[in-house]
């Protein structure tokens, strides 16, 4: 897990928060219904190809403590179209104000990040081996969440169109059990009834973020990169 930081704070209002609403099953949801694992690569840009099998098994839902001061104290001084995966990591605590706007000012904050390169920063932060794992199930994604996340705690999300055009975003659980959307790049909070509705009609690939239960090794580290 992510460990909490102070953040420098700012007071921001905040708009109504998202709840995701358990659907009511029916036999046709059920038959088309698919959790998460290693979809086919369709042959579009962007889908994700099979990961190397040598490398620790990504089985574990990733959560990260997210604090209420986080949320509030959140300081975006530079916008930048394609800085989503700077925001939530700055929200996690594992950026500070100054270096996360520093990020946005460079060319990262033009360009954004793959999701190969997110797995690894993540792994250089934590040691484990991070995969994002897709579905093509709105029910199936939101299901995973409200039965794993617990209060006080976030996933790191998803989703990536039939272009290849991806985006990242925070779910988050607070201490009474809501379910918040949070993005930098729309509303912090998500008002629920616009949330709901624009995320079940997208037809798009959703994303959560998995981790090993084990660290990697040294030899498994430097097979993604890293020079030790």
């Amino acid at each position: 897990m992510v460990n909490e930081k102070s953040v420098r704070s700012k007071p921001k209002t905040m708009k109504t928060p998202m709840r995701f609403k358990r659907s009511s099953s029916s036999s046709s949801t059920q038959k088309r219904k698919r959790g998460f694992a290693a979809l086919p690569n369709p042959g579009k840009p962007g889908y994700m190809m099979p990961r190397d099998p040598s490398l620790p098994a990504c089985t574990s839902l990733s959560t990260f403590v997210m604090s209420d001061d986080h949320i509030r104290g959140f300081e975006r001084l530079v916008y930048k179209r394609n800085d989503c995966f700077i925001n939530a990591i700055q929200l996690f605590g594992a950026l500070d104000t100054v270096n996360a706007n520093i990020l946005r000012i460079s060319s990262a904050g033009d360009t954004g990040f793959t999701e190969e390169q997110i797995e690894r920063i993540f792994i250089l932060k934590l040691g484990n081996n991070f995969q994002f794992q897709p579905t093509d199930n709105y029910e199936a994604f939101t299901d995973k969440i409200k039965r794993e996340l617990a209060p006080n705690h976030a996933v790191f999300a998803g989703y990536m169109d039939d272009c290849g055009n991806r985006h990242v975003f925070i779910l988050a659980r607070s201490k009474d059990g809501t379910i918040l959307y949070i993005d930098p790049q729309v509303p912090p909070i998500c008002d629920v009834t616009q949330c709901e509705a624009i995320f079940r009609d997208r037809k798009v690939q959703w994303w959560l973020l998995f981790n090993s239960p084990e660290k990697m090794t040294p030899d498994q580290l430097r097979k993604v990169g890293f020079i030790l």
